[in-house]
């Protein structure tokens, strides 16, 4: 077995993204409303000027145009492509033109330098909520709950990130990779719990190979294992 050590990512500011990551949407309605023919899936989306979401790519490999065109601050550069789980309506049009109804900013968790290893160690619980490969398999998806709070100092911030621990070889050739979910409370107050996404690319994991997830919950470890 080989010693990797990397991390995928790791965010220091996931309470101001909490804040900002999503665009409102109105009451739902029942029965052939507005929302009747919602549709909601992750997808890869690109920005405009503005904070405008441009189009988007679902991991099912659908594209979708927005029109109107929507709104979302949390796409502070344009022509940029982000990470999104975006809610859309197809009641008056087939793809690719939709109107999309609400959007939020899914983090992503890539290779980060050695400098960023500060949080190899630390494995504070979470709320595992779900895990899964995405139909195009470019992405191991994550659906968490953190707990936050207010605090009187503004600079406590968590820290979240995947750690590769390992990677098997197999005699078929197939790999496994270990992988861990890092967290650190870093000090912020366990009040309530508010939901986040987060995807975990794998273009470093061939076709085949499988992955191994650790969790550290207020349940216990969980782990999870796929196949790509």
């Amino acid at each position: 077995m080989r010693k990797v050590g990397r991390i995928f990512g790791f965010w220091a500011a996931i309470m101001m993204l909490l804040a900002t990551a999503s665009c409102s949407m109105d009451d739902y309605e029942t029965g052939d409303g507005d929302y009747s023919y919602l549709c909601a899936e992750f997808a890869d989306a690109r920005s405009g000027e503005g904070g405008m979401m441009k189009y988007a790519v679902t991991d099912g490999g659908d594209s979708l145009v927005f029109q109107p065109v929507f709104a979302c601050k949390w796409m502070s550069k344009p022509d940029t492509t982000y990470r999104a789980l975006v809610y859309y309506s197809r009641k008056e049009a087939a793809l690719p033109v939709v109107e999309c109804i609400a959007a939020h900013q899914v983090l992503v968790m890539r290779v980060l330098p050695d400098t960023a290893r500060k949080i190899n160690n630390v494995t504070d619980p979470v709320v595992f909520e779900s895990a899964w490969v995405g139909d195009d398999s470019r992405y191991l998806n994550l659906g968490l709950f953190v707990k936050i709070g207010k605090d009187d100092d503004q600079n406590l911030k968590q820290l979240l990130g995947i750690a590769c621990d390992s990677i098997k070889e197999r005699p078929d050739g197939s790999k496994m990779h270990f992988l861990r979910l890092l967290h650190d409370q870093n000090g912020v107050p366990e009040n309530y719990s508010t939901r986040l996404y987060a995807s975990i690319p794998l273009e470093d994991v061939a076709k085949g190979d499988e992955v191994q997830l650790r969790a550290n919950t207020y349940n216990g470890e969980v782990i999870r294992t796929f196949v790509k």
